[in-house]
Order: C-alpha cells, then sequence, then structure tokens
C-alpha cells in the first residue's frame, strides 16, 4: 500500500461514513478511478503559448520547440467571480489552483471554500495554532505570510516551511482527527478563510478530488516533517 492509498483509508474512509458516502467501500479502487497524478496533471497544461509541456522540455533547452517562447508558463486557471468575494481571495484561490496536488480540481468547486470560509484577520506575531493542541479548524491564507514550527530533540523549534497565500495550514490535524504537528505563528499582518470540519465536510461532499488534493498535500507535508 502506497502513502496516498494509506491516506485514503485513514482519512477518507471515516470521512464518507460520516456524510453517508458509499465511495468508503473499496478505496483503492476509488483511488485509481479518481486519480490524477500530479505529473500527469502538469503534463496535461498548455503553455501561455498554447504548447504543451512536452513541447518545452524536448532537446536541450527549455524553450518551446513550435514557437519563440523561452520558457514554459502554465495558462492560469482563472477562478469565477463570486458576489461579496474580495479580489484577495480570488487571487488567492487562483494560486491554489497553479498548485500540482490540485491540478484535476475543477476551477468553480475551488469557489465553495470562498462560499464555506469565514474571513479571520491576524496580526503579525500572532499564534494560529499550537503543537499537540486539539484540531478543530483549518485556516485558508489569502494574504500575509506564516510560519511553521515543529518542536526538535535540540528543544528548539525546527522551521518546516514558510507559507503565503494560496496556502492551507491545520489541514493535516483536522483532517486525520489528530493533534496539532506544528505551531503556526503569523509573520505579517494575516487575512485568512477560517474553516471549520462541518464547513470542510459541505466543501468536499459534493467534489471528492478536492479532498483528494488535500490528501497530497498532508501526504507531502508528513514528508517535510519527517525530514
Amino acid at each position: 500500500m502506497g502513502p496516498l492509498e494509506a491516506l485514503v483509508w485513514e482519512v477518507w474512509v471515516p470521512f464518507a461514513k460520516s456524510i453517508g458516502g458509499s465511495s468508503c467501500a473499496r478505496p483503492a479502487r476509488w483511488l485509481k478511478l479518481r486519480t490524477v497524478s500530479p505529473a500527469r496533471a502538469s503534463d496535461q497544461r498548455k503553455c501561455i503559448c498554447t504548447h504543451s509541456v512536452a513541447a518545452h522540455t524536448t532537446g536541450p533547452y527549455k524553450r518551446c520547440a513550435f514557437c519563440s517562447c523561452p520558457e514554459f508558463q502554465a495558462e492560469p486557471r482563472e477562478v469565477p467571480r463570486l458576489e461579496g468575494v474580495s479580489d484577495a481571495v480570488l487571487a488567492a484561490l487562483e494560486l491554489l489552483a497553479q498548485n500540482p496536488a490540485f491540478a484535476h480540481v475543477p476551477v468553480e468547486h475551488m469557489a465553495d471554500i470562498a462560499r464555506h470560509g469565514q474571513k479571520r484577520l491576524f496580526l503579525s506575531d500572532s499564534v494560529l495554532m499550537v503543537e499537540g493542541e486539539p484540531s478543530d479548524l483549518l485556516f485558508f491564507l489569502v494574504k500575509g505570510q506564516v510560519r511553521v514550527e515543529a518542536a526538535a530533540a535540540s528543544h528548539k523549534a525546527r522551521l518546516i516551511a514558510e507559507l503565503g497565500p494560496g496556502e492551507f495550514v491545520g489541514e493535516m490535524g483536522v483532517l486525520r482527527h489528530k493533534p496539532r504537528s506544528a505551531t503556526v505563528t503569523a509573520i505579517a499582518d494575516l487575512e485568512t478563510l477560517e474553516l471549520g470540519f462541518e464547513q470542510i465536510k459541505a466543501v468536499f461532499r459534493d467534489d471528492h478530488d478536492l479532498m483528494l488534493g488535500f490528501l497530497r498535500v498532508i501526504q507531502k507535508r508528513q514528508s517535510e516533517l519527517r525530514h
């Protein structure tokens, strides 16, 4: 069993049962049917010059084999405008749409994050979550940056990552029903969208592929925590 399939068993099966879903019966088959690997998803994207990734990777240079385009630049995936949603939120969602983990998710489904999220503001140096505490919500970053740190053997906090707009924090604990795995601190004034477990269920209920994107993010961050 691969790490992604293991996460499907750990996260998706209990979640599907909690919303009365039937997809939990055979996770391996569900994963096979619904998964587009980030590499394959990236290969399917086109450059702003309209040519494929492959056209920019043939030969010793990264420039396009069919035109004068100097390097691959993915076509932006625009999130549909929503009444009452700020330009900053839309910009953050469009950054999320460029993340390979979410390359297979329709952009209109990403807009559900804005529909269900609650705006939360934090001043610089505010602590959003503390390692070891219970997990009951996650944050989607709209403006500003955060520092993610975890305890180390030296008793000095180890920097895991610095994240900005278009990223999530807190998803590992909420979806796995486990305590926080890291402490997250604002390193600039912060605008976020807060989603509790009920809001997360509402977002995922209609689009399982969006949850698969989250599982890919969790898989990557678990690897970062181990190193």
